[in-house]
């Protein structure tokens, strides 16, 4: 399964792009919130800081900053 499924099946979305825009989400809430924390932790091997997760707009800008060099 790749990264775009596993972050759908979080949300329960059938599909998920790059220009999703995240905070809209139907099922956006707290509990998804760190659920995809801890997916992208797991697929990336590093915590992400949340104020630049925060500041993510779409679900392509997330992808970036997780592979992002830190």
């Amino acid at each position: 399964m790749d990264i775009y499924a596993k972050i759908a099946a979080i949300f329960d979305e059938d599909s998920l792009d790059d220009s999703t825009v995240l905070f809209t989400l139907p099922q956006w809430n707290s509990i998804n919130f760190f659920a995809l924390l801890t997916l992208l932790k797991e697929e990336y091997g590093r915590e992400l800081p949340i104020k630049e997760v925060i500041e993510c707009a779409t679900l392509g800008d997330l992808l970036s900053l997780c592979t992002k060099e830190s």
